[in-house]
Formats: structure tokens, sequence, C-alpha cells
């Protein structure tokens, strides 16, 4: 018995197209959300210096320990 492979009605090309515009797409909204990114991350870390800031004093005050 011969088995005969249906067509599909989308060619290959169509979906490599489709994937492509899908990732350029999410590539455009990530660059987007860069700067965003960034002012972010640098309030945290300038939060997190402020945090240490008094234990840091301390050790330099009263030496290593």
């Amino acid at each position: 018995m011969w088995f005969r492979r249906q067509k599909n009605s989308e060619q290959p090309v169509d979906k490599a197209q489709a994937a492509l515009d899908d990732a350029n797409a999410n590539l455009k909204r990530t660059q987007e959300r860069s700067p965003e990114v960034h002012e972010v991350s640098k309030a945290l870390r300038i939060m997190r210096e402020r945090n240490h800031f008094a234990e840091q004093l301390r050790v330099i005050m009263e030496g290593n320990q």
C-alpha cells in the first residue's frame, strides 16, 4: 500500500517569514524597553550602595573585625 503525503497549504517560506517578522517585532520591543531597564537597574544599584554605607562606615571607624 502506498501512502501519499498531503501538501501543506502553507509553504515553509511563509512560516519562515512569519517567524522572522515575529523575531523582529520582539527585538524592537526589547530595544524600546532598554532605557527603562537601565534606569531601574541604576536606581536599584544606588539604593544598594546607600543601604551598605553605614555598614562600610562602621568598618572604617572601628577597623576590620
